[in-house]
């Protein structure tokens, strides 16, 4: 069997993402406030201060006022893998993200010059957002041995992983009406501040020439600050019809490694194997190193249509151009990510109003990220799989201007079946269920 000895510097890194929600994108979130599982095509919806990380350009297509938009999710995450060649091990991971917060609000000044000017902000977590806690370990911890030259795992060996990721968004921008409220547009820049840690623990049984046992305890940080430039525009060519589009730079994160814990140690006397423990230890030693992983160029199209006063449906595609982005080179390894979004909603009177949702979602990971062992540790962690995603959610007039939003959904990935290139036979599972709770008012 060949032998591959991993590259921390990329793995390690990337290991930590951990994504609550996966976009077509290897961290960024789509579900950025509760009234997400309602309308996930909400690239050119008009309704209140929930629009904004969504729909900016829509602010200013609202009536005068001040919206506020509070709400929060909690997500249920069950994961589960399995490796049928050489480990024999089935490996699962159920723990809940109880809190995802977010924040936004508008003011609208009415009429100013030629059209209607806003002003917006929001705040929340726009990327990471969860904890994944493998007791057990992951696939690709408990194959670690296999990838040291000439050495298997032996009975006994136990691992460990513990991942988190959340990136703090704080964004604010204006918004402009054209002709008569039938074009709009908007600028704005959110402000990015990103935090990673990882913990790895894993005790060893492993034969190389002969048994020996080996240790490894790993904790590290990573923290990064960043901008990223929103642009939007909105077009209403007739009546009923409403066109949107989103589009968000990329977002420049260059994150530096503070090493917490690091050892690497064997019982062993045999100098072949302390060699082997001291370049596990070198490699990981990375304090102060800093390594990019940047938020991708998002492109977000989408159209509303009112069928009726009371019936409305929503259309929309979203582009992540990962292929794009500054990945340290693991961006060679991803074709650009996308999702493709459909959803309705029917008020039943002035106060009641429900809806649902749908959308598709391709990851853009390339086969060569599941196939490459030196790439296992990552995937095994929080696989970056398709999916299909359905919500519902329902929104109550408690009275003038004040609502109660309730919604949920649940996310199957589809699961992927991997043989490595070392033969491991990989099967990968992830199923998530999400509820929010929200409250928006304009004054």
């Amino acid at each position: 069997m060949k032998k591959l000895l991993v590259k921390p510097i990329l793995v390690l890194f990337f290991v930590a993402s951990a994504a609550v929600l996966s976009a077509g994108s290897l961290d960024y979130l789509s579900n950025q406030n509760a009234s997400y599982y309602l309308n996930m095509a909400g690239v050119s919806a008009t309704d209140g201060a929930e629009i904004v990380p969504f729909n900016p350009a829509g602010t200013a297509l609202l009536g005068k006022g001040f919206y506020l938009d509070v709400a929060n999710q909690t997500l249920f995450k069950f994961y589960a893998e399995s490796e049928d060649a050489m480990l024999n091990e089935d490996y699962k991971l159920n723990n809940p993200t109880p809190f995802l917060p977010s924040l936004a609000a508008v003011y609208n000044f009415g009429k100013l010059g030629a059209g209607n000017l806003s002003v917006y902000l929001n705040g929340g977590i726009c990327a990471g957002g969860g904890v994944v806690d493998w007791s057990d370990g992951t696939v690709g911890t408990n194959a670690f041995g296999y990838t040291l030259p000439s050495t298997s795992i032996q009975p006994g060996t136990t691992t460990s992983f513990e991942g988190s990721s959340v990136y703090y968004g704080l964004g604010a921008g204006v918004g402009y009406s054209f002709l008569e409220d039938k074009l709009s547009a908007s600028a704005g820049v959110r402000y990015v501040m990103a935090k990673k840690t990882a913990a790895l623990d894993a005790s060893m049984n492993l034969f190389t020439g002969a048994a020996w046992h080996f240790d490894v305890n790993y904790e590290y940080t990573q923290e990064a600050r960043g901008f990223t430039p929103i642009f939007g525009f909105d077009a209403r060519p007739i009546k009923g019809l409403t066109l949107g589009l989103r589009y968000e730079m990329e977002t420049e994160l260059e994150f530096e490694y503070d090493i917490e814990k690091l050892s690497a140690t064997t019982s062993s006397a045999i100098a072949g194997h302390i060699a082997i423990a001291n370049g596990v230890k070198a490699s990981l030693d990375l304090d102060g190193d800093k390594v990019n992983q940047n938020l991708p160029q998002i492109i977000s199209f989408g159209a509303e249509y009112d069928f009726t006063s009371a019936f409305t449906m929503n259309f929309q595609t979203t582009v992540y151009m990962m292929n794009l982005a500054d990945l340290e080179g693991m961006e060679d390894d991803y074709n650009p990510g996308y999702e493709i979004a459909l959803a309705a909603r029917y008020a039943l009177n002035e106060k009641f109003l429900f809806g649902g949702s749908v959308m598709y979602t391709e990851s853009g990971a390339k086969d060569e990220i599941f196939e490459n062992d030196g790439y296992m540790l990552s995937v095994s962690a929080n696989p970056p799989l398709d999916s299909l995603m359905f919500g519902l959610g329902a929104k109550y007039m408690v009275f003038k201007n004040f609502n109660v939003l309730l919604s949920g959904s649940y996310v199957n990935y589809l699961t992927k079946d991997v043989e490595t290139d070392n033969g491991f036979e990989i099967t990968y599972k992830k199923q998530v269920f999400n509820l929010g709770l929200g409250v928006s008012y304009m004054f």
